[in-house]
């Protein structure tokens, strides 16, 4: 489970067809190009100030900013406090990871459950299989 969303994340934060371009304006795309530079680097602070400067209505900023507290700073508190600042955006995808986030971390099944349904209402489907796979484990 842990090992799909690094690779979810590592597509996200890499590939330059993702959604996280498509929802941003030019200058912002430049910025988010800059950050995913630093991030593959492995200097995640200077990628964290690039990201600063794009101001997202729909939450993929913050989305991108927790991905790298979760996966380059290993930092689940500030990961956790990000994707539901997303998810104040209705970020579906921050949905997800914070889903996937209680799921395999913290194995909370409430907080897991909650969020994999909020996703599941807005249309991800791999949402749908990690429940099940959740139900099942309970």
């Amino acid at each position: 489970m842990q090992h799909e969303l690094l690779q979810e994340t590592k597509k996200y934060l890499t590939s330059i067809e993702s959604n996280f371009l498509s929802e941003l304006s030019k200058s912002d795309i430049e910025i988010a190009e800059e950050a995913e530079k630093y991030y593959n680097k492995g200097e995640y602070d200077r990628a964290l100030q690039k990201l600063t400067d794009i101001k997202s209505e729909t939450g993929i900023d913050h989305k991108a900013t927790a991905i790298i507290y979760q996966f380059g700073h290993k930092d689940q508190k500030k990961a956790e406090k990000y994707y539901l600042m997303a998810i104040k955006k209705a970020n579906v995808d921050a949905m997800y990871n914070l889903a996937l986030l209680y799921h395999t971390e913290h194995k909370d099944f409430n907080k897991a459950e909650k969020y994999y349904l909020m996703a599941i209402k807005k249309g991800n489907v791999n949402a749908m299989y990690n429940l099940a796979l959740l139900y099942e484990e309970e």
